[in-house]
């Protein structure tokens, strides 16, 4: 069981464990967040950013496919770039050596020079093809 958790109909959060929603119930409240219950396989098309989910005027989960590419090394360094801040302004109020590790291995993680653009992905799918198997994206961020 993983769980999306959307604001105006657009996806703000996912989770995966009882533990990570945990962290989460807070940011849910104080936000006014819509949580859904989705499968894995959604859970992982989220963070490889394979697939957009919103909410309809119903409130069901709506996939669309994403057919975004990276451009360029440029644009991958750049999410990088964004991805480290955002996990040390998540850092500055709290302790949390998972994502300190991750941050870390953010910084330490070499793009490959053979990577061919335009890339179909994102830079989470780029860490988990090249040996950081448990990488996650943003949407887990606490």
């Amino acid at each position: 069981m993983a769980y999306f958790y959307f604001k105006n109909n657009y996806l703000q959060k996912a989770c995966n464990t009882e533990s990570d929603k945990n962290k989460l119930a807070a940011q849910k409240e104080a936000n006014g967040w819509i949580e859904k219950d989705v499968s894995e396989d959604q859970f992982q098309a989220a963070e490889l950013c394979t697939t957009f989910f919103t909410l309809n005027e119903n409130s069901d989960v709506v996939e669309e496919a994403n057919t975004t590419i990276t451009p360029d090394n440029d644009a991958m360094e750049r999410e990088r770039q964004q991805m480290v801040k955002a996990i040390n302004d998540y850092l500055e109020n709290t302790e949390d050596s998972d994502w300190e590790a991750y941050k870390e291995s953010l910084l330490d993680f070499v793009i490959p020079a053979d990577l061919t653009y335009p890339y179909q992905g994102n830079l989470v799918k780029l860490l988990r093809e090249n040996g950081i198997s448990d990488a996650p994206s943003l949407l887990r961020l606490p």
